[in-house]
């Protein structure tokens, strides 16, 4: 009985991880064809588009654990009015900030080159994005497997991870100027995007 277990087990394991990469690599594409979809739309303004995009990234990233990772050592010291204050302002600036980048971007394409699974539920998207006359750009989507679905935690473009540079660069405001005014910034760069 054991050795059939174990027959089953080597068989099915491998199985049900292809299925999870599968489920990742369609919630990737679907996200990508989603936001080119909105990018070119000819009918949307240039806020239309930021909106529509800032929708779609807010129920895609998990940007609760992001905001704390990047607060790093300084979540646990702040006070519980300042945890609701960064996080609320960093939702806004992180969806806009990065959705704005988005829209003047009207004739690119992508292709994901691999999805591979790192952990029980955390997975890494390797995806190539072309532009006409333009080099490729490499990046990496790390997603991970929540109570909510998948949720993208992280971005790495050419090797370069979005939530460890702002951490490092969040941890280098807040010792010069204090948490306060790390929350303040947020809020005016949001409004900016």
């Amino acid at each position: 009985m054991k050795k059939l277990f174990l027959f089953f087990s080597i068989i099915v394991m491998p199985l049900t991880a292809l299925a999870d990469e599968a489920q990742v690599r369609q919630f990737a594409d679907d996200l990508a064809q989603e936001a080119l979809t909105v990018v070119k739309n000819d009918n949307l303004s240039e806020k239309g588009k930021q909106a529509e995009l800032e929708n779609l990234f807010s129920n895609r990233v998990d940007v609760e654990w992001v905001a704390q990772f990047v607060l790093g050592k300084y979540w646990r010291t702040a006070s519980e009015e300042q945890k609701a204050a960064y996080l609320e302002n960093y939702r806004k600036f992180v969806i806009s900030h990065y959705s704005s980048k988005l829209t003047s971007y009207t004739n690119q394409d992508y292709k994901i080159n691999d999805v591979r699974q790192e952990s029980d539920d955390e997975y890494l998207v390797s995806m190539e994005v072309t532009q006409p006359g333009e080099p490729n750009v490499v990046m990496d989507y790390r997603v991970r497997q929540t109570g909510a679905g998948f949720k993208i935690y992280d971005i790495v473009v050419e090797g370069v991870s979005m939530i460890t540079t702002q951490r490092s660069e969040f941890s280098s405001v807040i010792s010069r100027n204090g948490l306060d005014y790390l929350i303040d910034a947020l809020a005016k760069k949001a409004k900016k995007a």
